[in-house]
């Protein structure tokens, strides 16, 4: 799988966050990041973690307890790295609307996979379980009608009261508005983009201190706000990595002062998310996932050249495949519990040690699983629209 690599890197699509790595214009200079792509694969996997409800010792860990505060980190690492590809572009005339059919393209071909295997696995219940066949469609969650909201991307705006389906997917709808108001206001400002940016960092998490109930915690309802929030810091924080790029080129600082940077960081951030909890600190997190990327951004310190590993970039190539499919997954360790369970005659997850084998055995399976998805899913479907794309652009020019 590692050796595969080489062949996928120059064409990935990462999450989020949903990082496009694509072949830029001769003209623009766009550097690769490798290291924040490691991050996005890192904070996937404890995403992963947080929703895998098994008594455990690693689910008893703060961090994981907190985990949900890690897509805000992709919100604003999709911030960095979209206006990182796609800001000089898009001010130099490339259409809005070949910009969100390449977003859509990279979002929607495993949304709607996923889509379908949730719902064709409780289609399959229904006909399995005619005896429960009454209750199978009948919560919100899994409703007939939350297909259509997911279908059409609308299930992060607020009409519905929980999540949906395939739960961590809210974040793809609300990062697809996201792009929309992004290339808006980027084309309506222009060169005082800065202002609206700030006005985000300080308006939404005013707004989500007023309205949530649990903070940052919000998804299907505020989970708009949440994200144009995560994104516009990273969008300022790409704003401040330009401008300060060219006195850390020429006072470039010694890696050893670097790595300790990177070490401070890493450790302030992880301090925050064990204490931020679901409390009012909660809506923070961008300001310091913001230090982070930004720290990262410049790839100095030794912790940058770590997270450069072939594995580690590998984990950041599927983090949208792994952050995508892992519910799912989870669902069928739950139903392999319940069997064993049945065959024992008891529960097997009252053992946090049985538990923190069922996380990795869960986390491998989901990383199985998610390169398989980034293959045959995400690849061609990503190819597939920026053929389209490209067809558009020849169609326009000819």
């Amino acid at each position: 799988m590692i050796a595969q690599i080489g062949s996928f890197y120059p064409s990935i699509f990462t999450l989020g966050t949903n990082r496009v790595i694509s072949q830029p214009a001769k003209d623009i200079a766009i550097p690769r990041f490798s290291s924040l792509d490691s991050w996005r694969g890192i904070c996937a996997c404890l995403v992963t973690f947080f929703h895998f409800s098994v008594y455990s010792h690693i689910g008893n860990l703060a961090l994981i307890q907190n985990a949900y505060l890690f897509v805000d980190f992709f919100f604003v690492l999709s911030g960095f790295v979209i206006a990182a590809n796609y800001q000089k572009r898009l001010l130099e005339g490339y259409s809005v609307g070949q910009f969100m059919l390449l977003r859509f393209g990279r979002i929607y071909p495993l949304h709607l996979f996923m889509l379908l295997c949730f719902v064709g696995s409780y289609t399959l219940l229904y006909f399995v379980m005619p005896s429960e066949s009454e209750t199978i469609f009948s919560s919100e969650r899994k409703s007939i009608s939350a297909i259509f909201g997911n279908l059409f991307l609308v299930h992060s705006l607020g009409i519905y009261d929980d999540v949906t389906w395939n739960t961590a997917s809210w974040s793809i709808s609300a990062e697809f508005y996201t792009y929309m108001i992004y290339a808006g206001v980027l084309l309506t400002m222009r060169k005082m983009l800065h202002v609206p940016l700030l006005i985000a960092l300080i308006g939404c998490p005013l707004l989500i201190a007023n309205l949530s109930e649990n903070y940052m915690d919000t998804t299907a309802d505020y989970g708009l706000i949440r994200c144009v929030y995560g994104f516009a810091a990273g969008a300022l924080c790409f704003y401040l990595f330009r401008r300060l790029q060219p006195l850390i080129t020429a006072f470039k600082p010694q890696e050893k002062f670097a790595t300790y940077t990177e070490i401070i960081a890493i450790l302030s951030a992880a301090v925050f998310v064990c204490s931020a909890g679901k409390n009012v600190m909660s809506v923070f997190a961008p300001y310091i996932f913001s230090a982070v990327v930004l720290i990262f951004s410049f790839e100095l310190g030794r912790i940058s050249a770590l997270l450069k590993h072939k594995f580690l970039l590998l984990i950041g190539i599927l983090s949208y495949s792994i952050y995508m499919v892992h519910v799912f997954i989870q669902g069928r360790v739950y139903d392999a519990g319940k069997v064993v369970g049945k065959i024992t005659g008891q529960d097997i997850f009252t053992s946090p040690w049985v538990g923190d084998l069922a996380c990795i055995i869960m986390l491998l399976t989901v990383l199985a699983v998610s390169y398989v998805t980034y293959r045959y899913i995400e690849t061609p479907g990503r190819n597939w629209f920026k053929g389209l794309v490209k067809r558009i652009e020849q169609k326009n020019n000819g």
